[in-house]
């Protein structure tokens, strides 16, 4: 998988824009149970970022504004950024194959949360 396109097919265009706001309120959720009101913001943030969530919100974010997504290139972007190191790396990969299989299947191979 070198690249992945927006699928130009509605029912996935649909489908992916669907995953994105499960995504934003996944995370919202995962970021309240994890403010206890103790910890700070910054590493409230981080720990948010170390998840497969979050990864998958980030690529979906980004595939939608660009409308594809040189997968090589834009690891590189996410290195540069912080978002991706050798704890992220294999959220990236499963999270680059899950977005493919959404477009290409419509989640037929991925597992159901």
């Amino acid at each position: 998988m070198a690249r992945i396109d927006w699928p130009t097919n509605p029912e996935r265009d649909r489908l992916l824009r669907d995953k994105l706001k499960e995504y934003s309120n996944k995370l919202e959720g995962n970021r309240k149970r994890l403010d206890c009101g103790y910890k700070h913001p910054e590493l409230l943030k981080q720990l948010l970022k170390k998840s497969n969530t979050y990864m998958r919100m980030t690529i979906l974010s980004d595939l939608e504004l660009r409308g594809s997504l040189d997968t090589e290139e834009y690891s590189i972007e996410l290195v540069e950024e912080g978002l991706l190191n050798k704890e992220t790396l294999q959220f990236f990969n499963e999270s680059c194959s899950v977005i493919e299989d959404y477009i290409q299947t419509g989640g037929a191979n991925c597992y159901k949360e």
